[in-house]
Order: structure tokens, then C-alpha cells, then sequence
């Protein structure tokens, strides 16, 4: 099994909520503002990368 990452809008569509799965790992839940979107997008990128590294 892959890791995948969904990223939904949902009413009202100022907010966001993702989820990220990795196989035996803990799913990440989340939701954000858009306000915050770029801020917490940028955060994701580097949680991802480290998870990458760490599964590899």
C-alpha cells in the first residue's frame, strides 16, 4: 500500500480538510482555514519529506 494524501474543500469553502495516510503509520487528520492555507502547505511539505525520508 502507497502512501496517498487527499485534500478535500468542503463547505463552507473557506475551510480545507486533508488526510494522509502512510502504511503502518498513524493517519494524519487535519482541516485549515484558507487563510492559512499557503503557511500550513508549506509545513505539510516538510512533514511529508521527512516521513519520506524516514520510510526509505
Amino acid at each position: 500500500m502507497n502512501s496517498t494524501f487527499d485534500f478535500i474543500s468542503m463547505p463552507p469553502a473557506s475551510l480545507y480538510y486533508f488526510h494522509l495516510y502512510a502504511p503502518g503509520h498513524t493517519v494524519i487528520r487535519g482541516e485549515l482555514k484558507v487563510g492559512r492555507l499557503k503557511e500550513v502547505l508549506s509545513e505539510l511539505k516538510e512533514l511529508l519529506e521527512g516521513l519520506s525520508n524516514t520510510l526509505q
